[in-house]
């Protein structure tokens, strides 16, 4: 019982359950409405004609009496039976043909007024439909037939009418002045007469003409007549013509003007023109003109409430930008003064609904492949942004919503799933969404929203709501996401960091230590203060930290330490580095480089004023550690190769990074010399492709530092150390060592004979990895090159089918690039050469996709449609004799590809969904074939 008076309560205060736009109640009620403004017209026509009917009725009368006494005179008996009677005067004629057409005049404004009656009277019927909206738009339709019409009856009724007294007049005037002048003598009396009937007669019709010459000149005249309306175009034209001559312009400047003036008129179409019906239309348009129609141009509260839950933004959607302006209108409608709070909350929840459209996927229950956003989607999410921010936080139901919308941008897909999760969940979900190395689209706005609204939750006192929301994830991930974020400043999520952390330190740092040991790639955020998030986070918890706090053994500083420096911020963090390092971070650091940088920044700031008591005391009380260490002797070297073959070996399981990066250091420190005589025993004891995967895999070092070990040691063996790692598999390494591989594959690139074919080296899931994760602007030039120039010798006939479509998304990248790619640098973009030979391989794959029947599945990747046949590309490119290098590479390939036919067609836009492993496997013909995709995208997705 009480929640049943709760629910009467509160019903007012929420949103009517959305409808679809056919529902049957709506068009109930705007059926009615439709009928009511057809009353109130059919009314007014009435009118008219009960008017026309009674006033013709009268005049007949009175033109019977006068026509009487004229055929009285042609009825007039002859003298003699045996002639005609003689024929009247002139104006006897004249008389008797004006009285004869106002006669028949009128019984013809007599026969439009009951053909007009019945007419309207049919309007009032019901028309033939099987649903509410069919008859509803039939019963429009015909109003609009009749408005187009009618209203041209009634200006023939008052122009015949008008016409028949016009004939009237004129006989009665020509009788009238024949009859003065029929007498021998002068008859002033009917002379003045006749001046005084002429004079009134000629005065009224120059009023006639004045009203109607006024409203032909004047927009929304009050004497607009059928009449005055058709001379407008006319009356324009010699007014503009007159307007010219007077002010002495040329015949140039007139042209200019009549195209400014077409100009002007074309781009101020307004609303009336849009909601207009026309004949292509379909019958969803149709629907949502007649919608709009009639939401726009009613008062009735009662008409908005039972029509706003059909209000359907989905349907607008797939009208497209065409009525845009109708859609924004009608909203504005709704969203009125005089409207209930329930009708504007219902306009407010269609977001919702516009997430659980079914019109998003298939028949077969997949994505559309053709979902992007366009104005009408961002409008939604500039929405969704202003409910959230507007409620301080309270809105959390346009979360899901924003989530999805969002989701259709550029690299947002991973966006979408989180959209049909419970509200605190997506929020949750969208705090870690940077807690990720794929590529990752703008979606800056949904994650500042999700902030602030913590931050309002935190400024109400309703921690307890934050609480739940992180409930949903690990907290760690929330962190990670939040120092991983490229926008936001330390400031603006410090609370919120606070929140999580408090009571937690050290446990918290324990757990993030992991992360910090193997720092992801970032940049610093446009903040001068704060402008590191990490070191932030580092320097914040500390201080609510145990007294005594001990960083956990398996922290490492190396890559914040190697950050900072890279940064050029020691000035900035000094201090809390060094508070790390004094507490035992030193004796767990993998790199000691990084430390010996920031050593020597206190050493040479050590003597400066304004220098801190820390900087000195770390500059004298560590210098022991900074030490350059003497050669090493011949027992040590044998050691250290010892140590590193054990290393290849995979003797010691359980060695940590720090176990395997301190040998590879200490070899880098060595000097030539005796680095050489190290590796020589290394590749005397081990295999070669053992070695160069241990610095490439498990070394976690840059390409930079291990770079010149992996030259000395594929030295001549270029061609085995390729096969050896051509099962390389990128899915169990993180992003950085993607990275190095394909650095170690640029070098060989130098190395091999120009004419080199690998036979069994298989890039698929290098690209798969590579268009998926994030693209590093910095490396993005050099690696499509790199993958190019393997296509070329041969790896394009190793990829694996099932990765073809990420091939092609590659392809896409390299030919058209992502929006973000687009704000690079020239130099940072895909090369000329790459983009010639990408177009080349995106042409044999949409070939092969057209031709083959099992690769039926490849062809939602080219969204262009196969209608046109594909560029025919001849000659492949030739391969030069000559030794390759890869600083002169740019100059090599503008050689090999010149000879690329120019017909290679470029693609303007790739694929703004990508397409991935499995969402096409829906529309597989082949199901076999989409089991497999499918198969294969889930286990990546994990393992990713």
């Amino acid at each position: 019982m009480l929640q049943v008076l709760e629910t009467d309560a509160m019903k007012d205060d929420k949103p009517y359950e959305g409808r679809k736009l056919g529902d049957p109640h709506t068009w109930h009620t705007l059926d009615k409405e439709i009928l009511a403004k057809i009353k109130v017209m059919v009314e007014e026509w009435r009118e008219v004609m009960h008017i026309s009917l009674l006033f013709i009725a009268l005049f007949l009368t009175v033109v019977t009496a006068f026509i009487s006494s004229v055929i009285q005179i042609f009825m007039t008996p002859p003298q003699s039976p045996s002639t005609r009677p003689p024929l009247p005067t002139v104006p006897t004629q004249l008389v008797a043909l004006f009285y004869y057409l106002a006669l028949i005049t009128s019984i013809s404004n007599s026969v439009l007024c009951v053909l007009g009656m019945q007419w309207a009277a049919r309007l009032l019927a019901t028309p033939l439909g099987k649903t509410n909206l069919e008859r509803a738009l039939a019963r429009e339709r015909r109003m609009l037939s009749a408005e187009g019409k009618m209203p041209s009856l009634m200006g023939v009724l008052v122009w015949t009418l008008l016409l028949s007294i016009g004939f009237f007049v004129l006989g009665f005037l020509i009788q009238l002045w024949d009859l003065a002048f029929s007498f021998a003598g002068s008859a002033p009396i009917l002379i003045i007469g006749g001046m005084l009937a002429t004079g009134i007669t000629l005065v009224i019709l120059g009023f006639i003409v004045a009203t109607t010459i006024q409203a032909a000149l004047t927009e929304n005249s009050p004497f607009e007549s059928p009449l005055s309306n058709a001379m407008k175009p006319l009356l324009r034209w010699i007014r503009r013509r007159v307007q010219t001559r007077e002010c002495g312009r040329t015949e140039a400047n007139r042209e200019t003007d009549e195209k400014d003036e077409t100009e002007d008129t074309t781009d101020t179409e307004d609303l009336e023109d849009l909601i207009r019906w026309r004949k292509d239309d379909a019958t969803n348009i149709l629907a949502l003109k007649t919608y709009a129609k009639l939401i726009l141009n009613t008062n009735d509260a009662e008409v908005l409430d039972r029509a706003v839950p059909s209000f359907e933004y989905r349907q607008w959607h797939d009208a497209r930008d065409s009525l845009l302006p109708v859609f924004y209108a009608v909203r504005e409608r709704f969203l009125a003064s005089d409207t209930s709070f329930r009708v504007k909350e219902t306009v407010h929840k269609q977001l919702v609904y516009l997430k659980d459209w079914n019109g998003w996927k298939d028949q077969e229950g997949d994505w559309r492949s053709d979902m992007k956003a366009n104005e009408f989607t961002r409008w939604c999410q500039a929405q969704c942004y202003e409910l959230i921010y507007s409620s301080r936080g309270s809105r959390r139901d346009f979360f899901p919503p924003f989530a999805f919308l969002a989701s259709l941008e550029e690299d947002n897909q991973d966006l979408r799933r989180w959209a049909f999760r419970s509200d605190e969940e997506c929020i949750a979900s969208i705090l870690c969404t940077f807690d990720s190395d794929q590529e990752l689209g703008d979606r800056e706005d949904i994650v500042r929203r999700a902030i602030r609204s913590c931050d309002r939750l935190f400024s109400d006192g309703r921690t307890d709501d934050v609480a739940v929301i992180l409930s949903h994830v690990d907290r760690t991930s929330v962190l990670r996401s939040l120092i991983r974020n490229p926008d936001m400043w330390w400031s603006q999520i410090r609370d919120l960091v606070a929140f999580i952390v408090k009571g937690n330190e050290v446990e918290i740092l324990d757990e993030m230590a992991p992360f910090f040991s193997h720092l992801p790639e970032m940049g610093e955020v446009s903040d001068d203060d704060h402008p590191l998030l990490v070191c932030e986070f580092l320097e914040d918890i500390i201080r609510d930290s145990p007294f005594g706090f001990t960083p956990p053994a398996s922290l490492d500083l190396s890559p914040i330490l190697d950050l900072v420096h890279r940064n050029s911020l020691f000035q900035r963090y000094s201090k809390i580095l060094i508070y790390y390092l004094g507490r035992g971070s030193l004796d767990d650091l993998s790199d000691l480089r990084p430390a010996l940088r920031l050593w020597e920044y206190c050493r040479d700031v050590r003597n400066d004023p304004q220098t801190s008591a820390e900087i000195m005391t770390f500059s004298q009380d560590y210098i022991s550690c900074f030490i350059p260490l003497p050669e090493l002797s011949d027992e040590e070297c044998d050691d250290l190769a010892n140590q590193i073959c054990a290393l290849v070996t995979k003797s010691n399981p359980k060695a940590t990074i720090k176990d395997v990066k301190g040998p590879i250091l200490e070899l880098l420190e060595a000097d030539e010399k005796q680095r050489d005589y190290v590796l020589t025993k290394i590749l005397s004891e081990v295999r070669r492709s053992d070695v160069v995967s241990l610095l490439i895999h498990e070394s976690h070092l840059p390409w930079n530092r291990v770079g010149d070990l992996v030259k000395y040691v594929t030295k001549d063996h270029e061609l085995e150390i390729l096969t050896a790692v051509s099962d390389f598999h990128p899915f169990k390494i993180p992003n950085h060592t993607m990275s190095i591989f394909l650095d170690f594959l640029g070098h060989l690139v130098t190395s091999l004979p120009s004419d080199f074919t690998v036979h069994s080296l298989n890039l698929s899931r290098v690209i798969y990895r590579l268009v998926r994760h994030e693209r590093k602007r910095h490396t993005w030039r050099k690696h499509t090159d790199t993958i190019i120039a393997y296509l070329d010798h041969g790896a394009f006939d190793n990829i694996d089918r099932v990765y073809l479509g990420a091939v092609v998304r590659f392809l896409n990248l390299c030919i058209s690039e992502s929006q973000k790619m687009k704000k690079w640098k020239d130099e940072e973009r895909t090369s000329e050469p790459t983009r010639q030979r990408a177009m080349f391989y995106r042409e044999k794959l949409k070939a092969r996709a057209a031709q083959e029947p099992d690769l039926v599945w490849l062809r939602l990747y080219f969204p262009e449609g196969f209608d046109q046949p594909p560029p025919v590309v001849i000659v492949e490119p030739q391969l030069r004799a000559e030794k390759l290098t890869w600083t002169s590479r740019f100059q090599r390939w503008r050689n090999l590809f010149m000879i690329v036919p120019r017909r290679t067609m470029l693609v303007d836009d790739g694929p703004d969904i990508e397409l991935e492993l499995g969402t096409t496997g829906g529309l597989c013909r082949d199901k076999s074939r989409a089991y497999q995709v499918r198969t294969l995208v889930g286990s990546d997705v994990q393992t990713a």
